[in-house]
């Protein structure tokens, strides 16, 4: 069942949809050459998230800055401040996710072993 949905307008006449479960989540990137916005949902914990990118456009000059992270709570939305540690994580992610094809699924898991410690480390 939807939990999330994505919309989108543009030159087509139609409005494109699509949708995300608790599972799934979705991600969404509007961009020109140089500059763009992503947004990410998702659920974890019985709660509601999301992020919000600066991102290089099309042009992938440059590694996606993180803006912030909201998490759904019973008073609305609040702002979710992460760790330097994993910031830097969330940061070391985003690179290897712009970055060149080049061995990135070894990157990829060095990312996942650091949260793997990050987690066994920190309170959760």
């Amino acid at each position: 069942m939807a939990h999330f949905i994505v919309s989108a307008t543009g030159r087509a006449s139609t409005r494109a949809t699509r949708i995300g479960t608790k599972k799934t989540g979705v991600d969404a990137h509007a961009r020109g050459w140089d500059i763009g916005g992503r947004v990410s949902c998702w659920h974890a914990d019985d709660t509601d998230y999301v992020a919000l990118y600066i991102t290089a456009g099309s042009n992938n000059s440059y590694t996606d800055a993180h803006v912030a992270t909201f998490k759904l709570t019973g008073d609305g939305p609040k702002r979710v401040e992460a760790s330097a540690a994993l910031q830097a994580i969330i940061d070391r992610g985003a690179e290897i996710l712009n970055g060149p094809p080049e061995n990135k699924e070894e990157r990829a898991l060095e990312v996942l072993q650091a949260l793997v410690d990050y987690q066994e480390v920190t309170p959760c």
